[in-house]
């Protein structure tokens, strides 16, 4: 492997810390499965752009924002392609239940000359009474027919062509695990079902263990998020908060070029100064990486 156990997913420390904290950041079981083989045909998927709704509304999202937000940033960066709606159109696990249509939504993008992509947890689901997050298993053939129908009706209904897999580290938490066999096999099961079905959809992954990822994705993030939304308002935790994430981003993307041959490295994205609270050299430094990358977002 060329990863380390210290680097097992997109949100991993390069080094080993003295308190394994958050533990969704560390392998929790042996790490066995043989490595992905380079399939015949495999190529790197040109470069993308595009906008990101999450570090402007967060789960604060309608129809209105996202077309709203996709008419001004393309105003600005005409280049981009993508939409990309974030966490908030829907309840975890109800992923045929959109807040608002994602159908209509995209017809509207598409009249702009954009493409819709999505973001879904497709391992998770929220559970009552206080909306408990749960490990979807795919090993039971229902939770995996209810995926495999709900990405159908995404695409081909809906009109998404770019998907945003995210939490997929969860798999790899279910209950009784000696090793990764099981969980590494589910990740890569999903991935060839999309790319097998669905060619010309662009698969990005989050938070995702590299390895299965390998020549089955399009793209995968190599941090954290560069901000978090909700710390906006509180100057100093923000300030704590994005400059940690920066550092984790700038150090990871040195580390992690050994992987551009699998996938496109995702850097996350280009924020906005004013709200992420950067200084003049930080955004220098994310925009020399945004630069370099062949995933190009706007926050």
């Amino acid at each position: 492997m060329l990863t380390s156990i210290m680097n097992w997913q997109s949100w991993s420390p390069l080094t080993d810390p003295l308190i394994k904290f958050p533990i969704r950041n560390f392998c929790p079981v042996k790490q066995v499965s043989p490595p992905n083989i380079k399939p015949s045909g495999f190529y790197l998927k040109p470069t993308i752009s595009g906008c990101c709704t999450w570090y402007r509304f967060g789960k604060n999202i309608t129809q209105e924002k996202v077309v709203g937000f996709a008419t001004k940033t393309k105003r600005i960066h005409p280049e981009i392609k993508y939409v990309l709606i974030d966490d908030g159109w829907c309840n975890w696990g109800s992923w045929d239940q959109p807040k608002f249509s994602i159908k209509d939504t995209s017809q509207e993008l598409s009249k702009m000359g954009l493409e819709t992509g999505l973001w879904l947890a497709p391992f998770f689901k929220t559970t009552p009474p206080f909306n408990l997050r749960k490990i979807v298993d795919f090993s039971k053939a229902d939770n995996l027919a209810y995926i495999h129908s709900c990405l159908k009706t995404i695409i081909e209904d809906w009109g998404v062509t770019l998907l945003k897999l995210d939490f997929l580290y969860a798999p790899y938490f279910q209950p009784g695990l000696q090793d990764d066999t099981l969980p590494h096999q589910q990740l890569t099961n999903l991935f060839k079902f999309i790319k097998d079905s669905y060619p010309h959809v662009y698969l990005m992954a989050c938070g995702c263990p590299f390895e299965p990822a390998k020549y089955l994705v399009d793209s995968i993030r190599i941090s954290d998020d560069i901000t978090v939304p909700s710390l906006y308002s509180y100057g100093f935790i923000k300030k704590l908060v994005h400059n940690h994430q920066h550092n984790l981003l700038i150090k990871k993307w040195s580390s992690c070029q050994n992987l551009a041959v699998y996938f496109n490295l995702d850097p996350d994205v280009l924020p906005d100064q004013n709200l992420a609270g950067f200084s003049d050299l930080q955004m220098k430094q994310l925009e020399e990486i945004f630069t370099q990358s062949k995933v190009q977002f706007y926050g």
